[in-house]
């Protein structure tokens, strides 16, 4: 894929490695955060994690700190399938790393200027 940005090139990103995984198979995610100040960034994380489940892809994830209210907010959009653990405080969390296959997607999180 190379290198893409804003929402758009990371929606394509999710989509490319959800279509790549097979029933069964898993990913992993580093620095997981619900990112994202507009509703249509957590509406697209719901709608993922449905698409995820119905193929039957499993996920883990480790979540940053400061995170567990919108894990419990949004948890059942997600967690069958996924087991979810959270990342110590004095971690960076600018970044998310997908690991899938053989494959590592990173994304860095600024807001626009």
């Amino acid at each position: 894929m190379g290198v893409a940005k804003g929402v758009t090139g990371a929606y394509a990103a999710w989509d490319q490695m959800l279509d790549e995984l097979k029933p069964g198979e898993e990913y992993l995610v580093l620095g997981a955060s619900w990112q994202g100040q507009k509703q249509e960034v957590y509406d697209y994380f719901i709608d993922f994690h449905r698409r995820r489940q119905k193929k039957n892809v499993k996920a883990r994830f480790l979540f940053v700190p400061g995170t567990r209210q919108l894990v419990k907010k949004h948890g059942s959009s997600y967690f069958p399938l996924a087991q979810v653990r959270f990342l110590p405080k004095s971690v960076y969390e600018g970044m998310q790393i997908n690991i899938y296959h053989n494959k590592v997607l990173m994304f860095v999180w600024r807001k626009s200027r």
